[in-house]
């Protein structure tokens, strides 16, 4: 699994490395979203948990 812990502006290619090294998922904390990323983390075929706290 990947975490991301970076600002949204940052995080794609944070995901397009994940998808390079063929990560099962990918995980960006609360609060950011990058919706083109995540659809493209998707088709490569990762599991994207994005804008979600594991303790909430």
């Amino acid at each position: 699994m990947v975490d991301v812990f970076r600002r949204p502006e940052e995080v794609l290619l944070v995901i397009e490395e994940a998808i390079r090294i063929k990560g099962k998922a990918l995980w960006l904390q609360d609060g950011i979203t990058r919706p083109e990323g995540e659809a493209k983390a998707r088709a490569a075929g990762l599991l994207v948990v994005c804008d979600d706290y594991l303790l909430r």
